[in-house]
């Protein structure tokens, strides 16, 4: 968890990943990126947004601060829960567009905790995200479509 930055941008993986690319693609063009312009079409009070700003890419970069062994030694919730309030998981970045077009990183917060970690069954079974369509993002920011990965062919979806 604590190794490798994440972000909504993943390479494009090994030889190995293509059954799963595959199955991506008859549903997405661009399976290497989830959208994060729904962060930004209304604002706090739900009312809609005229000119949605959101960055292209987002980066969670660890501190180092965390660190578990990598070879299995107990369940990966028994060393989530010894970490304490205020630990700093993550630094965030932005990337404004793509680098192409002279996107610039810039550090725009931390993932700091607020309260001890706990382990929740309501979290296991009825907590889920929603992965947006890379093309929603396209849709609202056109010029950042030549400079996005894809993969496979065109096809009509709902964006």
């Amino acid at each position: 968890f604590f190794r490798n930055d994440f972000s909504n941008h993943i390479g494009p993986g090994s030889a190995s990943n293509l059954p799963i690319k595959i199955k991506l693609a008859k549903y997405l063009m661009h399976i290497q990126q989830i959208g994060l312009s729904n962060w930004s079409t209304h604002d706090q009070n739900g009312t809609p947004v005229v000119s949605p700003v959101f960055p292209y890419r987002l980066r969670f970069h660890p501190t180092g601060d965390i660190m578990f062994s990598d070879t299995y030694t107990r369940p990966h919730t028994e060393d989530l829960v010894t970490i304490q309030k205020g630990s700093t998981l993550y630094e965030i970045y932005a990337l404004d567009k793509p680098e192409e077009m002279g996107g610039k990183e810039n550090h725009i917060a931390n993932l700091v905790t607020v309260s001890k970690m706990v382990t929740s069954r309501w979290g296991d079974k009825q907590l889920f995200f929603r992965h947006q369509d890379m093309l929603e993002d396209l849709k609202i920011r056109p010029e950042w479509k030549e400079f996005t990965p894809k993969f496979g062919f065109n096809h009509e979806t709902n964006c």
